[in-house]
């Protein structure tokens, strides 16, 4: 036989809190290929030494577009 008690509304709050923050830590990440495409431009920028503006006019994407 089961007992149930009773949790208090501050208590469960905190249980729900450790619950999200481990299901987020056991959650798998994903990476959007977009992501992955950015994160290889920018690299590819630095490593060359080029301002956001050089890589806007190289690749005729909008500097804007590029920053974000």
């Amino acid at each position: 036989m089961r007992t149930t008690r009773t949790v208090s509304a501050t208590k469960r709050r905190e249980l729900d809190e450790a619950i999200r923050q481990v299901e987020e830590e056991v959650r798998p990440k994903v990476v959007s290929a977009a992501r992955i495409a950015v994160a290889k431009l920018r690299n590819a920028r630095r490593q060359r030494g080029m301002t956001l503006e050089e890589l806007a006019e190289a690749t005729g994407i909008a500097k804007t577009n590029l920053s974000r």
